[in-house]
């Protein structure tokens, strides 16, 4: 029963560093798409 928690623990732990690394890779690819716009526009 204590096993099946951790790993449900180690589980979660994942998804939530998975949705972490989506959203610094949204900001870094948002951030470039910006400045691809911007020196598109100067």
């Amino acid at each position: 029963m204590l096993k099946e928690k951790k790993k449900n623990q180690k589980k979660e732990l994942l998804i939530k560093r998975d949705k972490l690394t989506e959203r610094a890779i949204r900001l870094v690819v948002a951030r470039f798409s910006l400045r691809k716009v911007f020196s598109f526009f100067y």
